[in-house]
């Protein structure tokens, strides 16, 4: 298989069909297939963003077609969750150009300065001219740790986004349940003096709330780096 430098040639079509037998293969749900293995699927080396917006479009669109029918999510819910995840991934941007730039600059810099140096002193002696080696294996130093960075701040951005893709899961599961009960309370003869029925807007009400605590730890820089160092948290499929 040829592997591809980019992604941006893939229509959502192509995407939804590789991330189908993707799913088929493995034989797991929507939320248990990872954006990665779609793209290798497709012969993709380096996936971008737009890639994973695709995947993670399938994935709601599969989702939404096995759901429960006869109470829908709360638009005040699902428009707290993209306004997080809309606020946390500007933010996150906003903070990684930032850090390019200003590391991008220093090490630009840094490397005019000791180049300018080097060429006033390259008909030194014999020891300046290994100084001059050791200021480029410097340079080279400060280079890569700067891409470092870079991968980091890219790992804590898609950790983010799988973390609301699985707090967005919870809440639309929750739905369901709560549909199911209702459905479920009709059919009993039990009278309204003996057991009082949990409103629905009571019941989304709690899973709002339960999911908002997580809500606000993302919007952390702090808590995003914890979920990195901890796979499980990331990996957590929604509760059946």
């Amino acid at each position: 298989m040829i592997m591809k430098d980019s992604d941006d040639w893939f229509r959502q079509k192509a995407v939804d069909q590789a991330a189908d037998e993707t799913a088929a293969e493995r034989g797991c749900g929507p939320e248990e297939v990872k954006p990665y293995q779609v793209a290798k699927k497709l012969g993709i080396e380096k996936p971008g963003g737009d890639f994973y917006e695709k995947v993670y479009d399938w994935r709601r669109r599969r989702q939404a077609e096995t759901s429960v029918t006869g109470i829908e999510v709360p638009v005040e819910a699902s428009a707290a969750f993209r306004a997080a995840l809309d606020q946390f991934s500007n933010d996150a941007m906003v903070e990684f150009a930032r850090t390019v730039r200003a590391v991008g600059g220093t090490i630009d810099q840094a490397a005019s300065l000791r180049v300018a140096a080097a060429e006033r002193s390259r008909e030194g002696s014999e020891a300046e001219r290994m100084d001059l080696l050791g200021l480029c294996r410097q340079v080279e130093t400060e280079r890569d740790a700067a891409l470092a960075q870079v991968a980091e701040l890219t790992r804590e951005v898609t950790d983010v986004r799988r973390q609301v893709d699985l707090l967005t899961g919870r809440l639309q599961q929750r739905a369901i349940d709560a549909a199911a009960m209702l459905a479920g309370r009709q059919l009993t003869s039990e009278t309204p003096e003996s057991h009082v029925e949990p409103d629905a807007a009571d019941v989304m009400a709690s899973a709002a709330g339960e999911t908002q605590g997580p809500q606000t730890e993302m919007a952390l820089p702090m808590a995003a780096a914890a979920t990195a160092d901890d796979p499980s948290v990331a990996t957590e499929a929604p509760p059946s």
